[in-house]
């Protein structure tokens, strides 16, 4: 990615944080980024197109902070806990464009946009079934879905209170509180069927 792109995605981001998406205009995203709005158009043909270069741009920037503890000699457990540490320090890295989000709720789901979404959503589960398989090995085989779907209930709704109340919460001793919750999750499922739609 040019330095010129990039620049223009950070400032978009620090725009939307505070403005919201529809309140921002793209002679302000060129201003704060410090350049032309004739150099705007040679990266992006349009506002929907720098809204996708920026939802692209953070999912990247997650899996590379995911990806850091691939390396390293860790257990599958050791790995995932630390992974789930930094998505959650990722977030509220970003905490008020992920604010924004939530609350504005008026980005437009244009047919692309909807298409990255459900890519990363996929790509999410993807992420948590092999995570699981990994600690929990075959007992956890038959309900991947139905695990991944609760570990991601556990997540969202914890990062929406850290979100707005993060006092009093240790991110790495609630990671392991949700880590036992999903031992007793794959305790109690096993040897039960799975859920079927």
């Amino acid at each position: 990615m040019k330095e010129k792109e990039k620049a223009i995605i950070e400032a978009a981001i620090k725009l939307y944080a505070t403005k919201g998406f529809a309140s921002t205009s793209i002679q302000e995203i060129v201003s704060e980024s410090g350049i032309s709005k004739g150099a705007f158009y040679l990266y992006f043909k349009s506002k929907d197109a720098l809204l996708i270069a920026i939802l692209e741009y953070y999912f990247d920037y997650v899996e590379k902070k995911l990806k850091v503890y691939e390396q390293e000699e860790l257990t599958p457990r050791e790995k995932f806990s630390l992974q789930l540490t930094a998505l959650f320090n990722t977030m509220l890295e970003h905490k008020e464009f992920i604010i924004m989000q939530s609350r504005e709720q008026a980005i437009p789901l244009n047919e692309e946009v909807k298409e990255l979404m459900v890519r990363k959503y996929y790509e999410a589960q993807v992420y948590y079934q092999d995570s699981l398989r990994a600690i929990y090995g075959e007992k956890a085989e038959p309900h991947l879905w139905d695990l991944a779907l609760m570990l991601e209930g556990f997540f969202n709704s914890y990062m929406k209170l850290l979100l707005f109340s993060p006092d009093g919460f240790e991110i790495d001793e609630l990671v392991e509180y949700i880590l036992r919750r999903v031992d007793s999750l794959v305790d109690g499922l096993e040897g039960r069927e799975p859920c079927s739609l």
